[in-house]
């Protein structure tokens, strides 16, 4: 949604400076949401590491093996 910004008796470097600064904030919403999926693509490497190093510890385990992809299955459905 536009906006419209009013200052009046500024000199051309303060409104420079102020567009600045609304460019700035602006970016604050997106630098939110990269550090949000960031966080969670960090939490989902985790989960599949776990999951992959229960994996290799049963390997061999044939019957482990539903268990393991269960497990695997609902730790990717959680941090979804």
């Amino acid at each position: 949604m536009p906006a419209v910004l009013v200052l009046e008796g500024t000199t051309a470097a303060e409104v420079a400076a102020a567009a600045e600064q609304l460019l700035h904030a602006r970016d604050v919403a997106a630098q939110f949401q990269r550090g949000r999926a960031f966080d969670k693509s960090k939490g989902d490497v985790a989960n599949f590491a776990r999951v992959l190093d229960i994996a290799a510890h049963l390997d061999g385990q044939s019957r482990f093996g539903a268990a393991c992809m269960a497990l695997a299955n609902e730790s990717a459905m959680a941090s979804a």
